[in-house]
């Protein structure tokens, strides 16, 4: 049977991982990772829009070497798709970060960290070494010129390729989920980029110094 491999057999469509990992995770972190603002009306226009793309389909052509690779950031990568800079990855997994671009590395694809990342960013970017992915830095224009300074630095020192400027969250939502779970970051994690924020401290929450 023409089947692709897959690597559980319970999981077949981005839909069921995300029903499967849902049903694993605390009900504070279910909320963070699958709310947004309000009534997810953005939210809900996003994947919409996203459904919209469609494959094109190629018949009667020559499909006997099919490179799906492309150039981005002056780096190859296996596909042109990337994975976009999220935040916490420490409350799905123990590594945080360092599993999503160990994943990135062996698969070959472009990988932007947020600055609401549980992990520096040297040590994600060491775990691509040897590979021919390229790494960006999401960076939020924070109040404080010093702090955005130290965003930049440290993955300017060690190599990323991009930086990736976030302009529209002057002031963040109201997240529903988040308010009613009472949302704190655990006490084993922190943000790297932001060492004088409290272990308490929500991701970004609301009070927190966006620039003018």
């Amino acid at each position: 049977m023409n089947r692709a491999k897959t690597y559980d057999e319970n999981v077949h469509t981005i839909a069921e991982l995300e029903e499967l990992a849902t049903a694993q995770l605390s009900p504070m972190t279910r909320g963070y990772y699958n709310g947004g603002a309000m009534e997810l009306v953005t939210l809900k226009e996003n994947k919409t829009a996203f459904d919209k793309y469609k494959f094109r389909p190629r018949v009667l052509v020559d499909v006997t070497h099919v490179d799906t690779s492309t150039t981005c950031l002056g780096a190859k990568s296996a596909f042109p798709l990337g994975i976009a800079p999220s935040a916490c990855h420490g409350l799905a997994h123990p590594i945080a970060e360092i599993g999503t671009s160990r994943a990135a590395a062996k698969s070959g694809v472009h990988m932007i960290l947020s600055c609401w990342s549980n992990t520096p960013s040297k040590d994600v970017i060491e775990e691509g070494k040897g590979s021919s992915i390229a790494y960006g830095q999401q960076v939020n224009v924070l109040s404080d010129e010093e702090t955005n300074l130290n965003i930049i630095r440290e993955p300017e020192e060690t190599g990323y390729n991009a930086l990736f400027l976030t302009v529209d969250t002057r002031w963040r939502g109201r997240r529903i989920n988040e308010m009613k779970n009472k949302f704190e970051l655990p006490e084993h994690l922190s943000f790297p980029s932001f060492p004088w924020m409290g272990e308490k401290n929500t991701a970004g929450s609301e009070e927190f110094p966006y620039g003018d």
